[in-house]
């Protein structure tokens, strides 16, 4: 997961979620998209305002999504969603910088995180994994004090086989698995582990999607 969203019951200005003359994607360029269609569908009336803290890969640092989360701090958003995470730091304890961006904000704004897709480290969406990822492995920030860690449920209400289990920095599911929403339209290369090759398919502007 890849990006930072303010949500406020205001109007903000809706940030450009990609370039106008872009006609092909990586798979991830649709994320920013696909998530605030999601939170728009509950909260139609919502202002976002994005921004990006990973490349067209999906990789960063811990320091970009600090400074992206620290430019969210004066709006005095209602929500932060951090559609984002990383599984392991060197010393394997809580970033620092994350730690630190995350109190600044005001007891008034709740932030939401991804609790991670490394429930079941064999199938997907948890493929290409770092090594030395298991079930039970925190995900930043969604494991820092501040931050709800949110899982993934099937349609059914059964837990998504990706969802860690019995963690304690998951304290909210919703519905994670067999997902609808906006995505890029054109041309998508589809990479990574679990696929037997890379391929290029067209989109027209959904997609169908799992994570939590």
């Amino acid at each position: 997961d890849r990006d930072v969203t303010g949500v406020q019951t205001c109007a903000l200005p809706i940030y450009e979620l990609l370039p106008d003359d872009w006609h092909q994607f990586t798979e991830f360029d649709g994320h920013s998209a696909f998530v605030a269609s999601c939170i728009l569908r509950q909260a139609p009336r919502a202002g976002l305002s994005l921004r990006h803290v990973l490349d067209r890969q999906g990789d960063g640092s811990a320091w970009d999504v600090a400074v992206g989360l620290a430019e969210l701090v004066p709006l005095g958003l209602d929500v932060v969603n951090l559609s984002l995470g990383e599984f392991m730091t060197d010393d394997d304890s809580a970033p620092m910088v994350l730690d630190a961006a995350v109190r600044r904000f005001s007891r008034d704004t709740v932030l939401v995180a991804a609790a991670g897709n490394n429930g079941d480290t064999t199938d997907p969406p948890a493929e290409g994994v770092p090594a030395g990822v298991t079930a039970r492995t925190t995900s930043y920030p969604a494991g820092l004090p501040d931050v709800v860690g949110v899982g993934a449920l099937e349609p059914s209400g059964e837990l998504a086989p990706f969802t860690p289990r019995d963690v304690p920095w998951i304290s909210l599911l919703a519905r994670g698995a067999d997902v609808n929403g906006a995505y890029v339209d054109g041309e998508v290369l589809l990479t990574g582990p679990g696929r037997p090759a890379s391929r290029r398919v067209r989109f027209n502007g959904t997609a169908n999607w799992a994570g939590c």
